[in-house]
Formats: C-alpha cells, structure tokens, sequence
C-alpha cells in the first residue's frame, strides 16, 4: 500500500496488526486487521510507508517499543529470541492492547478485547506460521463474525471482574472473614462458602483462579 493511499481511516477499526523487528526472520513488514475481517500489509522501511508516517496514522504505535519479547515472554520462551538486551528499553505496546510474540524478532498486536480469543484460536498453531500467515489463519475462522459478541463478553467480564477485585480488597480488611478463611484452608469447597458468605458471591475454587490469572495477566 503506497503513501498516496494510506490515510488514517485505514486504521480506524484495526484490532489486531503485527510488526517484524528489523533483521526478524519474518515478513519484514507490518499487517494490520480490522474488526471486519480485512487485513493490509505496509512496508515499514520503504520510503513511500516509513514508520513514522504510519506513526502519525496510527497513534497506537507511539506508545508501542519493540524489541524482542516482553521481560516475562522472555522467562516463559522457549526458542533463541532476538533482542530484548538487558541494556535496552523492554518491547511495550499501548494502553488497551496485548502483546503476544512470536520468536525471533515478531510481534503480534491485540486489542485487549480480543486477546483471549486470539490467543486461544491460534493456541494449536506454531509460531512460525502464525508470522508469515497470522492473518489469513484468522480469517478462515468465525472470529470477525463474533467480535461484536466477544467484545460484550469481554466488557461483562471486566465489569465482574472489578466488582469481585473490589469486595476481595473490603473482604481483606474484615478479621472475621480472615478467621473462617483459615479455619476452612485445606478444604475448598468450605473456602468458596465463606466467600459465599461474606459477599454474596457464589463460585467455584476454578473460577477464582481464572479471575486471578487474569488480573495477574497470566491468561
């Protein structure tokens, strides 16, 4: 796509867009995924798209760093990274979005709506196909069909999620409920009554731990 084409409303419902690093062994571009279902691919090193005209289309990107994987990518990864040195500043992407690489110097760029999803579609595919093909990978799912559906899940979610973290921090506070907790530790259906009785909340030992994977990003 030529600069002569790109304007700013190319971007306007991007929801998920990768980036090689230079010297990646990737496509050496970047791709970009609408809520409808289309991707472009931009040429970030070409005088026509250079990454700072894409900047100024895209503001998402002035918040965003790359540079190998994320510090706990890096603990968690299992292959040769590219960059990602002590010295350098750590890869980071913008508020409201997840970050998800994919080895040797490519990214992939989600809308926090969207990552769960994302990441459970391409759970079974390997990264390196995931880098030359992610965006035709998805689009042979039913995913840009769902994504008014996955948002309003999302949203539910987060909504529940915060009213939970809030009666948990009060809960914290009430002596009486720290006692029964200890009283009832090693028994967790007993542990679930007690938050049952102290909030109202009914939900099972699995689900917490869903909801602290996710406050805990591990999910």
């Amino acid at each position: 796509m030529g600069q002569e084409k790109l304007c700013e409303k190319d971007f306007n419902s991007v929801i998920v867009f990768s980036f090689s690093e230079p010297g990646a062994m990737g496509p050496h571009n970047m791709t970009f995924y609408t809520r409808n279902g289309n991707s472009f691919a931009v040429n970030y090193m070409s005088e026509d798209t250079p990454y700072s005209k894409i900047k100024e289309l895209f503001p998402t990107l002035t918040e965003c760093y790359f540079d190998g994987p994320t510090k706990r990518e890096r603990i968690m990864s299992r292959t040769i990274v590219i960059g990602g040195s002590p010295d350098d500043k750590e890869t980071c992407v913008a508020d409201g979005w997840k970050h998800i690489y994919l080895d040797f110097g490519n990214h992939l760029i989600v809308r926090k709506e969207f990552y769960y999803e994302i990441k459970e579609l391409f759970s079974n595919t390997e990264n390196h196909e995931l880098t030359f093909a992610w965006d035709k990978i998805l689009s042979k799912t039913d995913f840009c069909d769902r994504v008014d559906e996955i948002e309003k899940a999302y949203l539910e979610q987060e909504k529940t999620d915060a009213i939970l973290a809030a009666k948990l921090d009060e809960l914290q506070k009430n002596p009486e409920y720290i006692k029964k907790v200890k009283e009832a530790s090693g028994d967790l259906d007993k542990m679930m009554d007690v938050l049952e009785e102290f909030s109202g909340i009914r939900m099972t030992w699995f689900e917490l731990k869903q909801f602290g994977f996710r406050r805990s990003d591990l999910i």
